[in-house]
């Protein structure tokens, strides 16, 4: 009689085991039909867009970042610090995913205020997919904008504000407080690090190199400039 109920016993066990597993087995399948739907999204991207394993920071620009999903249809809420964008009617745009610059082609996307929009992505269907990219920044090719395009247009004169100045050799020359865009020259109100007030030309003759990430921008500092004396 014992050994019948401890039959039963282990019968209901290895039933609810086999159960178990099989659960976890399905919970896989899931798991890994979402990684092959993320590679596949990636490699549609990448034969779109054939040069995207090229795509250097030097060649983008940021224009704003993704924030959250928005419904359950893999739309995409986003802020921006610039609409230019919209005005280069752009096909995609990049996000850097893992320090990888990628491409994502945009279905259609819509405007929500001054400053923020609604995205939806080729291949991102779903809220979970969506997910992925929140908090995801967001970049455009500078050989997507017209010529006559100038850094304001981009980005706006008071996007700057906050960012240091180096010379060209690195050195530190101060942080950008304020832009005085009430002339037709616009000037980098500039705070140094003994607490000086300098203003330098925002030209891009002077400009070497701007980097969004670092929010640092490189100068060729006229001679006799800095000379505060």
């Amino acid at each position: 009689m014992i050994r019948l109920v401890l039959n039963v016993i282990f019968f209901f066990l290895l039933i609810k085991l086999i159960f178990l597993k099989k659960i976890a087995l399905e919970l896989f399948f899931i798991e890994f039909a979402k990684v092959i739907k993320k590679y596949d999204v990636f490699l549609l991207n990448k034969l779109k867009f054939t040069h995207c394993q090229m795509i250097k920071k030097e060649d983008i620009f940021q224009i704003g970042k993704l924030i959250k999903p928005h419904g359950l249809g893999g739309e995409l809420l986003f802020d921006f610090a610039t609409d230019v964008f919209d005005e280069t009617k752009a096909d995609y745009f990049i996000c850097e995913i893992d320090g990888i610059f990628v491409p994502y082609f945009i279905e259609n996307y819509r405007f929500n205020g001054n400053n923020s929009g609604f995205v939806k992505f080729e291949g991102i269907d779903s809220n979970e997919e969506a997910k992925e990219l929140a908090k995801v920044n967001l970049y455009l090719e500078r050989k997507t904008l017209p010529v006559d395009f100038s850094s304001e247009d981009v980005h706006g004169t008071d996007f700057y504000v906050g960012y240091q100045i180096t010379d060209q050799d690195g050195n530190l020359i101060g942080k950008i407080v304020a832009i005085d865009d009430s002339t037709e020259n616009i000037l980098f109100n500039v705070l140094s690090p003994s607490e000086d007030e300098i203003l330098i030309p925002a030209s891009d003759d002077y400009i070497l190199g701007i980097d969004d990430e670092t929010e640092i921008i490189q100068m060729e500092i006229p001679e006799g400039l800095l000379d505060l004396d």
